[in-house]
């Protein structure tokens, strides 16, 4: 039980930086999921992850519902629960139609990341899920509110020599913001 009020009910596979596990909300009846941090060197992503996702508004972008501080000191975002599979498992054959309705969710979902001055630098299929209702959700993973600046490293957690060339380029010019559009037309 974490914080007297969630009950871990399953560990999900760990991320890059962060392990997500499904809760029980024993307080409001429902599941939950609590993000917390592999290493806390990486603390300052998890702060622009948490202001970001308290900026956004948006039926295709996970809520934030709490952050905790866990007994270790660590701090655990708890989000909105997406009941449903990742755009990469996703199987079914789709029409014209069902295929333009998902695209156009998800390009809604990352305009209004825009919107709030976001780059979300991690649109990818298993980031993106369609819940039971057929609604693109986008989980938000490491964020910035601010485009990187040209000093050895990139908030995205890689230096600038490890970006491929055309990336180099995007963030050498200040133009971070395409990245998502060019992500997007890849997904």
């Amino acid at each position: 039980m974490v914080n007297q009020r969630y009950k871990k009910l399953k560990e999900a596979p760990q991320g890059g930086l962060a392990n997500v596990d499904i809760y029980k909300d024993t307080h409001l009846d429902r599941k939950v999921v609590i993000k917390t941090l592999q290493d806390n060197a990486n603390i300052d992503r998890l702060y622009d992850e948490i202001n970001a996702l308290l900026a956004i508004r948006s039926k295709h972008v996970v809520q934030v519902y709490d952050i905790l501080t866990l007994q270790d000191g660590s701090l655990g975002i708890v989000e909105e629960f997406i009941d449903g599979n990742s755009l990469d498992c996703f199987t079914k054959s789709l029409s014209s139609d069902e295929y333009l309705k998902i695209i156009w969710q998800i390009a809604s979902g990352i305009l209004d990341i825009h919107n709030n001055g976001i780059i979300h630098r991690d649109i990818k299929p298993n980031n993106i899920k369609i819940d039971n209702e057929n609604i693109i959700k986008r989980r938000i993973q490491v964020v910035s509110a601010t485009p990187p600046v040209l000093d050895k490293k990139a908030r995205c957690g890689n230096t600038l020599a490890l970006y491929p060339p055309q990336m180099r380029e995007l963030c050498t010019t200040r133009t971070l913001p395409r990245k998502n559009a060019i992500t997007f037309s890849v997904v």
